[in-house]
């Protein structure tokens, strides 16, 4: 594969994949809230049951409390 061809194919990409970003850029954020918020509630369910101390509790409950104002902002945007 000529090295011209690769460019372009990547150009290609790029554009394609900004299209796409443009057109569900709502969705595409309220999926990425969504993965976080389910990623940082196994996390605790993890911390919790690992007893590990309640030092360690504390910045997975920011980050979730960080998501809800997030999630929040986006709503009253919408």
């Amino acid at each position: 594969m000529d090295i011209d061809v690769l460019i372009k194919l990547s150009v290609l990409v790029i554009l394609m994949a900004a299209g796409i970003w443009y057109l569900f850029r709502g969705s595409l954020l309220f999926l990425l809230w969504m993965i976080l918020f389910a990623l940082d509630l196994i996390y605790l369910f993890f911390v919790i049951i690992a007893n590990i101390s309640a030092v360690h509790v504390i910045i997975p409950l920011m980050i979730l409390i960080g998501l809800l104002f997030w999630a929040n902002k986006m709503e009253k945007k919408g």
